[in-house]
């Protein structure tokens, strides 16, 4: 790292996507999705509720949410107590940023693959067979907000090379 203050800089971008993160998988256990057949008086389920009837491809999805902010939170403590050099800061961002996408895209497309689902269309939506609770789209924003926040770190060694080339354009033109 350059200095302390860019070190700070770039540990509270982090640390504001490891909440990002937290709060995306915090919303996983929230009321998400409800479909005519669990009745008028039933609750809606959560999208952890809904993991086990998707056979297995949302338990891909929570883990890379888990991986990802894992990967956030220890990029940011790694940053505060100024133990990270650029290669590991741009590894671990990068990591966080693919795994949260990956897992926000599958938990994005959740109820297309669940089970108790997969008979209705798009037109069940409209009828109103199927009502989505705002936890549903909570998750993949967060996820997505993580992203946005952890592109500063993953960009450090290119945003480096960027200030040597131009000193080196400076001292070349002078």
């Amino acid at each position: 790292m350059k200095s302390l203050a860019e070190n700070i800089r770039y540990a509270i971008w982090q640390a504001v996507a490891s909440l990002f993160g937290i709060l995306a998988f915090i919303f996983l256990f929230i009321p998400a999705i409800w479909n005519d057949k669990m009745g008028d008086d039933s609750p809606a389920i959560s999208l952890m509720q809904l993991t086990s009837d998707s056979g297995g491809i949302m338990y891909l999805g929570i883990i890379c949410i888990i991986l990802g902010t894992v990967a956030s939170l220890a990029l940011t403590v790694l940053l505060f107590i100024n133990k990270s050099n650029e290669k590991l800061t741009t590894g671990l961002a990068i990591g966080s940023i693919v795994t949260i996408l990956i897992g926000a895209v599958i938990l994005a497309c959740s109820f297309l693959y669940a089970k108790g689902f997969t008979d209705y269309t798009a037109l069940s939506l409209n009828q109103g067979v199927i009502k989505f609770e705002a936890a549903y789209f909570l998750v993949p924003v967060f996820g997505l907000l993580t992203i946005v926040a952890s592109y500063p770190s993953a960009m450090i060694i290119l945003h480096h090379q960027d200030l040597v080339d131009k000193e080196a354009s400076k001292s070349a033109n002078e």
